[in-house]
């Protein structure tokens, strides 16, 4: 088996961990994706371009079988990696060897803006099937975490860190990547509450091999010092946890986790405000909340907004149709 070889280090600096071996590799061994392929371009050893790909019998109802980006329920981005040597031919041969193989190309989720999308319309026919936003953090933004909260939310929320604290004692944002132990406190945080077993069993902790996928993939991040894990706690008590992915010049939200128990007192808020100060502190230059485009806590604190489309992608001249 040919080692995935192409990483943040080799691609452009809008990059896409979500592509990336760290990522992929421990969501294939977690989950047996034996299906699961690597789409490369090639310059002898060399990889220019890298994108994992799943043939599938059918993808939004277009007749045939398709190859398409593989996207689990963790993956919240797949553009893929392309080196920075020569980005055009590089992603142009991509999409040709892409289309080469079923006729049908599936695209979800990648970002409307990024070069990939211009390829795709210069190299094929383009049927666009969605298109949302979700909420970025950009360094543009005020450095006021509540700046774009109205008045009286912005006192709601002063109150409620109050009552959280006299209820629980001073709270601190500490970055506890470096902890092992964080990573499973992580998980049982999130399992605490209506994520649980008792509860609708969401919870990575409650599902079969997720946890050990969230472990593997913190594991690999932390080796690259791209981890970001951060926890709103003291001394006896975690009541939120942070996890991000540094990449480039800025960093991808994964999950929030918080003490459900406190859900009245909004800890998961008050970590995000907590995060928010230290990101205008830091050289960052955007954060990408990877959030659904319907929290609205996010997109209240994040004003910045990230174009996200799938698409179908087909030869010119395809009389292949999408029936969505």
């Amino acid at each position: 088996t040919e080692i995935y070889t192409l990483s943040l280090h080799d691609a452009l600096p809008i990059s896409n961990p979500f592509s990336e071996p760290d990522f992929v590799l421990p969501a294939i061994h977690a989950w047996g994706a034996d299906d699961v392929g690597i789409l490369i371009v090639r310059n002898g050893s060399d990889w220019l371009a890298a994108m994992p790909v799943q043939l599938v019998q059918k993808w939004h109802r277009v007749p045939g079988r398709c190859l398409r980006t593989w996207r689990h329920e963790y993956c919240y981005l797949t553009d893929p990696l392309v080196a920075a040597a020569d980005v055009e031919a590089a992603t142009a041969t991509l999409i040709r060897r892409g289309l080469r193989e079923r006729g049908c190309l599936g695209v979800e989720w990648n970002d409307a803006d990024w070069p990939f999308v211009a390829a795709l319309a210069a190299e094929s026919r383009l049927l666009v099937l969605e298109t949302f936003e979700r909420a970025v953090l950009r360094r543009s933004q005020s450095g006021k975490p509540d700046q774009n909260l109205s008045s009286s939310s912005r006192r709601s929320y002063r109150r409620r860190l109050k009552d959280l604290q006299r209820e629980v004692g001073e709270l601190q944002l500490r970055d506890v990547h470096a902890d092992p132990t964080a990573y499973t406190r992580f998980l049982e945080l999130e399992a605490s509450g209506w994520k649980g077993a008792s509860g609708t069993a969401t919870a990575m902790a409650c599902r079969p091999r997720h946890g050990p996928f969230f472990i593997e993939m913190c594991q690999r991040f932390e080796a690259l010092g791209r981890l970001r894990l951060l926890s709103l706690e003291n001394d006896t008590r975690s009541v939120a946890m942070i996890s991000n992915i540094a990449s480039g010049d800025g960093e991808y939200g994964f999950k929030l986790a918080m003490d459900e128990s406190l859900a009245a007192l909004s800890p998961g808020a008050h970590a995000m405000m907590a995060y928010m100060r230290i990101f205008f502190e830091s050289d960052s230059q955007w954060s990408d909340s990877c959030a659904s485009r319907e929290n609205a806590t996010m997109n209240r604190l994040y004003s910045g907004r990230r174009r996200l489309q799938t698409v179908i992608a087909l030869p010119v001249g395809s009389r292949r149709v999408a029936m969505t």
